[in-house]
């Protein structure tokens, strides 16, 4: 099932403003209409999919840490890792889907 506009465009939102894992916001004074501004697309569809599968909320706060910590290499430890990692996957899970 594709994605509606408003979803993805919420999505892209949610992903920048409660996770940026990168950092990439606060180093180049925002993210909207940079060049950049796809760079969370890809996980937040993945974590939609993942909803609309059954998953449940824990397995893709388990997908957000996997992303931050292995796939781009940023290691655990910091501090609110998980607090964000869930606080987004929470979010997904109240977004309207169609």
């Amino acid at each position: 099932m594709e994605q509606s506009i408003g979803v993805a465009e919420k999505a892209r939102e949610l992903a920048w403003t409660l996770w940026d894992p990168i950092g990439l916001s606060e180093i180049m004074g925002g993210w909207k209409g940079q060049p950049f501004e796809d760079e969370y697309d890809r996980y937040m569809s993945q974590a939609i999919k993942m909803r609309q599968h059954g998953d449940s909320i824990q397995d893709v706060v388990t997908y957000f840490l996997w992303v931050e910590i292995d796939h781009m290499g940023l290691g655990s430890g910091r501090a609110d890792q998980n607090a964000r990692a869930l606080q987004l996957a929470t979010a997904v899970f109240e977004l309207p889907l169609e």
